[in-house]
């Protein structure tokens, strides 16, 4: 009798207190969603001093922490993202983004893309307690083991707003000639064509700024669309448009160690794609399209050559094209296919695929019949298809070149079987 008559009073004294604790819950609206907080882009520094983590809400602007626990010293930035460690833990790089409210506000004034701000890049010495900041940043790369780097590309520039010019008054208008009637010119008034500036564009590219950390001094390359550092820091490749005829477009290599620019290949007008360098530094890797007539500037198939620069030698050569005997029948290079070396160096990773069907441009508007066909038996429903139908239009087919077999070329994948694994970094 005593057990029962005790938990009653245990009950009768706790009940309150539930009651108590239940109606002093606050709910959760979901305007405080937008506050929670991940934690991402986080890293520790090789010597184990310095963490560095990203916090940002579901709606707002991020902030980076940059922490060091022996001596609990704590740094923020606003609105920091992607931060890299450089590899002798002595620099922070990341980016700065713009204000959220400030943009959308813009946005909402159908101000155009180009004008809208840009991102910033912070250079943070850590060491010293310094932050550089770098305005229009498009994108920033280190070397993966070497510390003393960083090439960053610079965001096309704000184009200036044109003045609109006032009528004046008492002046009428100019009547124009009648048709049929030239209008005669004078010396004075004749003007002569002059030659476009070449614009800074996502097509011709933009600044590329490559910085020593340590001493502060740049170098600036003009009209760059890709960019690469080898792993050990040996050099830095990369392609450009072209300036001027000093300056061509090519692929070039910048020698890190000799502070040394190479031209690895030039070729005027060419089109270059799948830029790639080995881990060693030895070995840079391009695709390149240098027929630069007015028909293939029209043709639905252009024919890319694969080449390869190697250290010490005068200029790249090639090692692939569509009339190579180990290439499938009907088959050519792919543009858009990666290009890789192995870890060793002597394989040499590329893209293949088959020749894209021609579209007859005889034909008008009017008379092409469109019709989408689907099969039970196919691999992917129709809507599925359309939604992959660009993807599948790119789609490459690795093969490989033994670079110590006198450039033998082998075609792994085909379209029976698409996909395959590599082992040993692409040595094996």
């Amino acid at each position: 009798m005593r057990k029962p008559i005790l938990y009653l009073i245990v009950l009768c004294l706790t009940l309150p207190l539930l009651v108590n604790a239940q109606q002093t819950k606050k709910a959760i609206p979901h305007s405080v969603y937008d506050s929670w907080k991940n934690i991402r882009s986080h890293s520790i520094s090789r010597d184990g001093k310095w963490v560095i983590y990203s916090l940002t809400p579901q709606e707002g602007d991020a902030r980076l922490m940059i922490h060091q626990p022996k001596k609990n010293l704590r740094k923020n930035f606003e609105r920091g993202v992607r931060p890299q460690i450089s590899y002798d833990d002595q620099f922070v790089v990341f980016k700065i983004r713009p204000q959220l409210n400030q943009v959308k506000n813009l946005r909402r004034k159908k101000t155009k893309k180009n004008r809208l701000p840009k991102d910033s890049l912070g250079i943070y010495n850590l060491a010293k307690n310094q932050l550089v900041k770098v305005a229009r940043v498009k994108s920033f790369k280190m070397p993966k083991k070497a510390g003393k780097w960083l090439a960053y590309q610079l965001e096309a520039p704000k184009p200036k707003k044109r003045r609109k010019r006032k009528p004046t008054k008492g002046k009428s208008r100019k009547e124009k000639p009648e048709k049929g009637i030239k209008k005669p010119q004078n010396k004075k008034t004749q003007k002569r064509k002059t030659k476009r500036k070449k614009r800074e564009n996502k097509k011709n590219g933009t600044k590329l700024v490559l910085r020593n950390l340590q001493t502060g001094k740049q170098e600036t390359f003009a009209f760059v669309t890709h960019y690469h550092f080898s792993e050990n820091g040996a050099l830095l490749t990369f392609i450009s448009t072209g300036k001027d005829k000093s300056f061509p477009s090519g692929v070039y290599v910048y020698d890190l160690n000799k502070s040394q620019l190479i031209p690895a290949f030039q070729f005027n007008k060419a089109k270059f794609a799948g830029l790639s360098v080995d881990k060693k530094g030895t070995q840079v890797a391009f695709m390149a399209d240098v027929d630069t007539s007015k028909a293939n500037k029209k043709a639905q198939i252009r024919y890319y050559k694969l080449y390869r620069w190697a250290k010490n030698a005068p200029k790249a050569q090639m090692l692939v094209d569509q009339s190579n005997p180990a290439m499938p029948n009907q088959w050519i290079v792919n543009r858009y296919g990666k290009t890789w070396f192995s870890k060793n160096g002597k394989k040499l990773y590329f893209g293949t695929s088959p020749k894209p069907l021609v579209r007859d441009t005889s034909l008008l508007p009017e008379e092409i019949v469109k019709v989408d066909v689907w099969n039970w038996q196919d691999g992917q429903l129709q809507p599925r298809q359309k939604i992959t139908l660009k993807r599948d239009q790119k789609r490459s087919y690795q093969a490989v070149i033994h670079l110590d077999k006198n450039n033998k070329m082998v075609q792994l994948a085909t379209p029976a079987i698409p996909n395959f694994t590599y082992t040993q970094k692409g040595d094996a």
